[in-house]
C-alpha cells in the first residue's frame, strides 16, 4: 500500500506484456534531414583542418569554428549549412573564401611535398652496394683508392678465360 502521497502502486503484471509493435509510416526522411554531397560540401569539408590541442592530441574544429574563421561573421551555421546542402544558394563572395581556402592549403601541401623531397633517408646504409660505398669511400680517405691503376711497374695478372679447355 502506497504510504505517501504521490507513490503508485505497482502492479505485478505491468512489466512481463509483451512489448507493443509500432507501426512504420512508410515516410522517408525530410529533405532537410538528408547530407547531399555538392562541391561545396566537400570544400567544406576538405576544410575541416585537424589540429593538436593543448593536450597533444588530434582534434577537428567545431562546425560554428569553421563558418566563423570563413565567414568573418558574415552568415550564420544554419545558413552555411543550408548552403552546402544545396538547399539555397550560396552568395558568390562564399564560394570565392572556398576555392581561395582551398588553394592556399594546396600550396602549403605543395611547399611540404618539396620539403620532403630534400631530406635524406638512412635507406643508402643498408645492403651490399651501400657497404661497397662505404667501403671506397674509406678507401679514398686513407690514400688507397679501390678499382683505379695501381702506379707499380708490375705487370698485371692475366686471368685466364673461364671457358678455356687447355687449362
Amino acid at each position: 500500500m502506497p504510504s505517501g502521497q504521490g507513490e503508485t502502486i505497482r502492479k505485478a503484471m505491468t512489466g512481463k506484456r509483451k512489448p507493443r509493435r509500432r507501426r512504420h509510416s512508410g515516410q522517408t526522411p525530410s529533405g532537410r534531414n538528408v547530407i547531399v554531397s555538392t562541391p561545396l560540401r566537400r570544400a567544406f569539408e576538405a576544410l575541416q583542418q585537424p589540429r593538436l590541442n593543448g593536450g597533444y592530441r588530434w582534434e577537428c574544429p567545431s562546425v560554428s569554428e569553421s563558418v566563423a574563421r570563413l565567414t568573418g561573421g558574415r552568415a550564420k551555421r544554419f545558413v552555411v549549412r543550408a548552403w552546402c546542402n544545396g538547399q539555397r544558394r550560396a552568395p558568390t563572395w562564399f564560394v570565392a573564401v572556398l576555392a581561395l581556402e582551398l588553394r592556399a592549403r594546396r600550396d602549403h601541401i605543395d611547399r611540404v611535398l618539396a620539403d620532403l623531397e630534400t631530406v635524406e633517408t638512412g635507406d643508402r646504409r643498408r645492403g651490399p652496394a651501400a657497404s661497397a660505398r662505404g667501403r671506397a669511400t674509406r678507401m679514398r680517405q686513407l690514400g688507397r683508392p679501390i678499382g683505379e691503376k695501381l702506379t707499380s711497374d708490375a705487370p698485371p695478372a692475366v686471368e685466364p678465360a673461364k671457358n678455356d679447355p687447355h687449362i
